[in-house]
């Protein structure tokens, strides 16, 4: 009997099962005028869109100020024995090209003293 089951289990794996049939979906074909007419509208689009992002780049820069948008991290944690940690990270971008970053860190482990206890 302990030697069927796995016959029986090979012989199920064995037996071909047919794929599911796939959908055929619409295909949209573009004649050569049409595909030429979009290529066209593309460049033209495309080459408005440096412009667009200069301006859009002034506006923010002006709506920031000197010292842009600060980015950053700050984070907690509160452990057995007492032990509790504050900490933070900040990045202050300074002009175009520099970048001034802060940190802290209060961390209370009660009982440690330089050495773990074994």
């Amino acid at each position: 009997m302990s030697l069927i089951l796995p016959f029986a289990a090979a012989a199920a794996l064995a037996i071909p099962v047919p794929a599911p049939a796939i959908s055929q979906g619409t295909v949209v074909r573009l004649s050569a005028a049409e595909a030429e007419a979009a290529i066209e509208s593309a460049a033209r689009r495309n080459a408005d869109a440096p412009q667009e992002a200069a301006l859009a780049d002034d506006q923010v820069k002006q709506a920031k100020g000197p010292l842009g948008d600060v980015h950053g991290e700050f984070g907690f944690g509160v452990g057995t024995g007492g032990y509790n940690e504050i900490f933070g990270t900040a990045y202050v971008p300074i002009g175009d090209d520099g970048l001034l970053a802060f940190s802290f860190d209060r961390a209370r482990l009660p009982g440690y003293r330089g050495r773990y206890r074994r």
